[in-house]
Formats: C-alpha cells, structure tokens, sequence
C-alpha cells in the first residue's frame, strides 16, 4: 500500500515527529503493519528461542525438579559443557 501522505525527504528529516504530518489512515496502516510484522517474527523464532532458552539452562546448570522415570529421580548435572567451553 502507498501512504496518501506525501512528505519531501528533507521535511521528513527535519521534523521531530513525523507522525504529526501523516494523516490518521497513515498511521493506523503503519502501526498495524508494525504491530503484524512484529507478531510474524515472534512466531518465526520460536523454535530457536526455545532451543536457546534449553541451552541456556544447560549451560547454567539450572536444576529442576525431575518428574521421569518417577518424581523426585536424581537430577545431577556435571559442568561438562561449562569446562569444556572454559578450556
């Protein structure tokens, strides 16, 4: 879609808020697209957030209670990754 609004370059540059010189449909468009944009690449990383967040609990060597092969199983966690990235 192509903005009603049209600014020069230079009173784009000049302005201190250009929101002020776009008209209310303008905004509205930019603000969804912005909004819509955003919520994409939120779903688009999820899994890489995820694997990130696992392997940061890893390497912090964050325990959690464990509930398999039955509640309250030994939960040790050796350094290994946190020495071997250490060396």
């Amino acid at each position: 879609m192509e903005l009603k609004t049209k600014l020069k370059l230079q009173d784009i540059v000049k302005s201190p808020n250009i929101a002020e010189d776009l008209c209310d449909e303008d905004l509205r468009y930019i603000g969804s697209k912005a909004v819509s944009d955003y919520n994409n690449d939120l779903s688009s990383r999820y899994g890489w957030e995820t694997s990130m967040e696992d392997a940061l609990k890893l390497a912090m060597q964050v325990t959690e209670d464990k509930t398999f092969p039955w509640p309250g199983a030994s939960n040790v966690k050796f350094p290994l990754i946190t020495i071997a990235a250490l060396q």
